[in-house]
C-alpha cells in the first residue's frame, strides 16, 4: 500500500505502472565527470557538458530532488532520508552514488589553495581560483599530487592554460596502474613531446616523490617533500585516487567491504536494494577475486543489469 502521496503520475512499462524518483546530491543535471579536466582547459564549454537536459526527466515522468545528500537508509521503513531533513519511501531502491576522492593525510590538505577534481562545482572553483588568483597571467605554479589518468589530464589542461605544473608521484611511473615501465615510458615521452602552443611549458615530474606537507599560513605557499626539499607552488590539486561513497550506509545493514557488495544481478544482501557503478564492489571473472571497477563504461553496463532484473523502483514522497 502506498505510504504517502504520489506526486507524479507513473509511467508505464509492460503495463505496469513505475513511480520513479532520482535524489542527487548536486544542483547539476547528468553530466560526465570524465570530462571534467577537459572543463579546465576550456576545450569543453560548461553547456556543452550536461548529457541529459531536464526535459528527459520531465518527459519519462521522473520525480528529481537535487542538491542534498542521503544522510541515511532505513531498512525496516525502507525510507531514504536527505540531509535536508525530506524522506522519501522505496519498494525497490538503486544506489549508484559512485565515488568520492581519496584525502590523504597530509597536514595542510585543507589550505585554501588545494582542489579535488571529483565534481562540475569543484572544477568551477578551480577556474575561478586560477582567475582570481592570476595563476597562469603571473607565472604561477601549480602542484599535481597524483599521476594516475585524471592527474595526467588535468596536468595536460593546466598546460594548456600556459601554466607551469609540477607532477608529483609516489610510484616510479606515471599512470602506473594501467602501464608497466616500457609502456609509462612511452606515455611519458609522448606528453612531454607534444606540441606546444599558447606559451605552454614542458610538465615537471617527480616520480618516487611523496608530498609529506602543505605549507602557508591559511594559504598555499610550497609543498614539502619526503626528500626535504620544499616546492614554492601557488595551488596544489590532489589526484591520487578514488574511494566508493559509502559513508552514508554506516549501520544501515547494506553489506558492504570496500564497496557495496552485490551478486550478478547487481543485488545487495537486500533483495530490493541494488547497487551499480563506482560503488558496487563485483567479482572479477578472470581472478575470481572481489574488485571494483571504477570505470564510466563499466557503470553503465551495470545500471542496465540491476534495471533489467525486474529492477522496478516505486518511490513515494511522505504527506
Amino acid at each position: 500500500e502506498p505510504r504517502g502521496v504520489q506526486r507524479r503520475e507513473p509511467i508505464v512499462v509492460h503495463g505496469k505502472e513505475i513511480h520513479i524518483a532520482l535524489l542527487s546530491s548536486e544542483r547539476e543535471l547528468a553530466y560526465s565527470p570524465c570530462a571534467l579536466p577537459y572543463v579546465i582547459s576550456d576545450s569543453i564549454p560548461y553547456k556543452r557538458l550536461a548529457r541529459l537536459d531536464n526535459n528527459f526527466y520531465k518527459k519519462n515522468k521522473v520525480q528529481t530532488s537535487w542538491g542534498s545528500p542521503v544522510c541515511k537508509i532505513d531498512l525496516g521503513r525502507k525510507s531514504v532520508a536527505l540531509k535536508n531533513g525530506k524522506t522519501f519511501f522505496y519498494d525497490k531502491l538503486l544506489i549508484a552514488t559512485g565515488s568520492v576522492p581519496i584525502k590523504p593525510a597530509i597536514p595542510g590538505i585543507d589550505k585554501t589553495g588545494v582542489f579535488f577534481v571529483d565534481t562540475l562545482k569543484n572544477t568551477r572553483r578551480i577556474k575561478d581560483y586560477i582567475r582570481k588568483e592570476k595563476i597562469a597571467k603571473l607565472g604561477k605554479q601549480v602542484a599535481i599530487i597524483g599521476a594516475g589518468f585524471t592527474g595526467i589530464e588535468t596536468a595536460l589542461a593546466l598546460r594548456q592554460q600556459g601554466i607551469n605544473v609540477i607532477v608529483i608521484e609516489m610510484l616510479d611511473r606515471i599512470l602506473a596502474k594501467v602501464l608497466d615501465d616500457d609502456f609509462a615510458r612511452l606515455a611519458h615521452n609522448k606528453i612531454n613531446t607534444l606540441p606546444a602552443s599558447n606559451g605552454e611549458k614542458e610538465i615537471e615530474f617527480k616520480l618516487s616523490t611523496a608530498v609529506t606537507e602543505i605549507k602557508g599560513k591559511t594559504k598555499v605557499k610550497s609543498v614539502h617533500l619526503h626528500n626535504g626539499k620544499n616546492l614554492p607552488v601557488d595551488m596544489v590539486i590532489v589526484s591520487v585516487g578514488v574511494r566508493p561513497n559509502i559513508d552514508f550506509l554506516k549501520d544501515s545493514g547494506v553489506a558492504v567491504n570496500k564497496g557495496i557488495i552485490v551478486n550478478d544481478r547487481m543485488q545487495t544482501n537486500e533483495p530490493d536494494i541494488y547497487a551499480a557503478g563506482d560503488v558496487a564492489e563485483t567479482v572479477d571473472y578472470i581472478t575470481g577475486e572481489p574488485t571494483i571497477s571504477a570505470i564510466w563504461s563499466n557503470a553503465i553496463e551495470q545500471g542496465k543489469v540491476a534495471g533489467l532484473n525486474n529492477f522496478m523502483p516505486v518511490f513515494f514522497e511522505p504527506a
